[in-house]
């Protein structure tokens, strides 16, 4: 008889304690069933992919500078002064890091040293030419070089003396680029025509111009 009141007041014990423990369970676990809390699904962040430049940038630009005659045959030309001065417009398209295409308008302005005219005479040029760039890596401070064609003309101020003729250039130069935006030039290059004058006859005349400028990123 001991020994069944015992096992009752046991079993009595531990049902009062479940149920004591009930209300604190139930406030930190609202479910009335066992469960897990799940922490927020793991995010998958995808590799970050290296971003290449396109070179396909365009500009345009202006030049200053000098213009000197170097060889040549006896011709029109044959009186205007050795030296002149040069103004220079181009525009170009950097189609990758190695290449770019530019045009380009070029006039010389040089004095006549005929004594019986003392006029100006102008040389001018259209050109397409190929810069190389040496190095691309060199983002700030790019060395080149450039080869091209073009068609070259002649005239003085006030006679009808002139001559039209089809060239090839070539030089070499650098770029710095001060900014994204803004960048400035200077070239050395070498023009070397083959020309026709009012009188229809031929001669070769060259001429090397030095120059340095500004360019705008468009």
């Amino acid at each position: 008889m001991k020994t069944g009141t015992s096992i009752a007041l046991a079993a009595l014990l531990l049902t009062s304690g479940t149920f004591a423990t009930a209300p604190s369970a139930s406030a930190s676990h609202p479910a009335a069933f066992p469960h897990k809390h799940a922490g927020p699904a793991p995010r998958r962040v995808a590799p970050r992919r290296t971003v290449h430049r396109l070179y396909t940038d365009a500009y345009g630009g202006i030049n200053v500078g000098a213009s000197f005659l170097a060889g040549g045959t006896v011709s029109t030309l044959g009186t205007i002064n050795q030296s002149g001065l040069m103004l220079e417009a181009l525009s170009g398209w950097r189609m990758n890091p190695w290449v770019a295409l530019e045009i380009t308008g070029l006039l010389g302005f040089h004095a006549d040293e005929d004594p019986t005219t003392q006029d100006m005479a102008v040389l001018a040029a259209g050109c397409l030419n190929a810069k190389m760039y040496l190095n691309p890596k060199w983002q700030r401070f790019e060395p080149y070089i450039l080869a091209g064609v073009g068609i070259y003309g002649a005239a003085t101020e006030s006679n009808d003396t002139g001559a039209l003729g089809i060239g090839v250039q070539g030089g070499a130069g650098v770029d710095v680029r001060l900014n994204p935006a803004v960048t400035i030039s200077a070239d050395a290059t070498y023009r070397g025509a083959l020309w026709e004058d009012e009188n229809l006859t031929n001669f070769f005349q060259s001429f090397v111009t030095f120059s340095a400028g500004l360019k705008l990123q468009l």
